[in-house]
């Protein structure tokens, strides 16, 4: 991987995940998904392939009519 990275180089842009990849931060300490308390030095993002993602992450279309209309 060291060689990989050195014959790439400084490269600055971001990467853009494919389709059906997720993205979501964590807290280092606990492996849960981090939230405003989380402090910025124990946060990363980690990528999930769409359905292995933690249950917090996923939409479940039912819950929306459960709960009732969304409101913008």
């Amino acid at each position: 991987m060291a060689k990989y990275y050195a014959e790439r180089g400084n490269h600055t842009s971001s990467w853009t995940p494919p389709v059906g990849v997720i993205s979501a931060e964590l807290d280092r300490a606990t492996g849960a998904l981090a939230n405003p308390l989380t402090p910025p030095d124990r946060r990363y993002t980690e990528y999930f392939v769409e359905g292995t993602e933690p249950d917090a992450l996923k939409l479940d279309p039912w819950t929306v009519f459960k709960n009732g209309a969304l409101v913008f």
